[in-house]
């Protein structure tokens, strides 16, 4: 699968659970057709859970960059490498024919 990005943590996996939750929700009760209460209701909560999730998310990048800049001095070759080493040396597929 997909590897888990070095600033997500148990708190975000948390509330994107819960987020997904209430969106599935909103959008179960938009198919149902039920009432424009109703719906306000599930869209305000999950806008809401929305907004919490992308606030936990900015604040563990910061804090986390933070981190990495602070560490580069003491350990170089740790983790600050390997998020460079991830991004700048990923080869993309060429434009050269195989054959």
């Amino acid at each position: 699968g997909r590897r888990q990005a070095h600033w997500w943590n148990q708190e975000i996996a948390m509330l994107r659970d819960e987020y997904s939750r209430l969106r599935r929700n909103y959008h179960r009760a938009a198919r149902r057709r039920e009432s424009h209460e109703q719906l306000d209701f599930h869209r305000t909560a999950y806008k809401v859970k929305r907004k919490v999730l992308r606030q936990a998310i900015r604040s563990s990048q910061i804090k986390c960059w933070s981190d990495l800049c602070r560490s580069v001095d003491s350990d170089p070759w740790g983790l600050p490498h390997k998020v460079v080493t991830k991004r700048i040396g990923r080869r993309r597929p060429g434009m050269e024919a195989r054959g």
